[in-house]
């Protein structure tokens, strides 16, 4: 599961929140984050859960979506 990074920063953005207070509150590390906003990894998806829900959206909202 591939998280679309672009949104996933715009979604940051709008919470306002400094990137360490975000992980801290989706209880991901910083390293972590770094590595699925630059490609290096594709998170798991109860990963891709703790992230939505510390940003209060579906998980929908931030997945990108391969219908190949």
């Amino acid at each position: 599961m591939k998280i679309d990074v672009e949104k996933l920063d715009i979604k940051i953005a709008e919470s306002g929140m400094l990137i360490k207070d975000f992980c801290k509150k989706a209880e991901i590390g910083e390293i972590t984050l770094r590595a699925i906003r630059h490609g290096r990894c594709e998170p798991r998806i109860a990963t891709v859960g703790k992230i939505a829900k510390a940003l209060g959206v579906s998980a929908k909202e931030i997945v990108v979506v391969d219908w190949e």
